[in-house]
């Protein structure tokens, strides 16, 4: 009996777990512009022109994956590992290009005096990714 009901729990759990990563996914993201002397939205929020690279992005952020995914995908990993970091990749006039979500297990924090992140180690295959 007590096993019935663990398989049951589990079951639950991993429905409710799926649900939610498909709902997340489905959610739409665009970009706003913010007023300049504020970190508040303006009383009217602007949305970003269709064809603004930020707009691109969103909608596009890399070859592989549409953004529904890498959301699903990063949500599952900040449940499992409590992390989640994107790679902004930079073409050759400086602009994010695309957005990669980096494997949960390829990193290690390491914090500071407060216990907050201080650093990210990134471990490497021998790839070499030119960050800023």
């Amino acid at each position: 009996m007590i096993i019935r009901e663990r398989i049951f729990i589990r079951e639950t759990v991993s429905s409710a777990m799926h649900a939610r990563l498909e709902a997340i996914g489905k959610g739409k993201s665009h970009g706003y512009e913010l007023k300049a002397d504020s970190r508040q939205f303006t009383e009217v929020k602007k949305r970003l022109a269709h064809d603004h690279p930020l707009e691109k992005l969103l909608r596009n952020p890399n070859p592989v994956f549409d953004l529904a995914d890498m959301l699903e995908l990063s949500s599952q990993w900040l449940d499992a590992t409590g992390n989640a970091i994107f790679l902004k990749v930079r073409n050759g006039f400086g602009d994010v290009s695309e957005l990669w979500l980096l494997p949960a297990l390829s990193f290690i924090i390491e914090k500071g005096a407060d216990e907050l992140p201080a650093y990210y180690t990134f471990f490497s295959d021998e790839c070499k990714t030119f960050c800023r």
